[in-house]
């Protein structure tokens, strides 16, 4: 996949995001959210790939993409609730 069709699905999924947020008053999407399966796996996998990024590992994160889930006041550490 080109960068830039990964950048801008990232960005779509970050509105779909911001849309569940105001709904929900939340970013702690289930895994198995039956509105937008593809969502609930993308929370999960920000969080895979930021604890990548702080263990310099290879990521998709980026700390501009942090910055954006943060402002969404995006939980890092729930994946209890996936």
């Amino acid at each position: 996949m080109r960068r830039e069709d990964y950048s801008e699905r990232w960005m779509a999924r970050l509105k779909e995001l911001y849309i569940f947020k105001v709904k929900s008053g939340h970013c702690r999407v289930p895994q198995n959210f039956i509105e937008n399966m593809a969502l609930g796996k993308w929370v999960a996998q920000q969080r895979a790939h930021y604890k990548r990024m702080l263990d310099g590992k290879p990521s998709h994160m980026t700390p501009i993409r942090a910055n954006l889930l943060e402002q969404l006041e995006f939980d890092w550490g729930v994946s209890q609730c996936d």
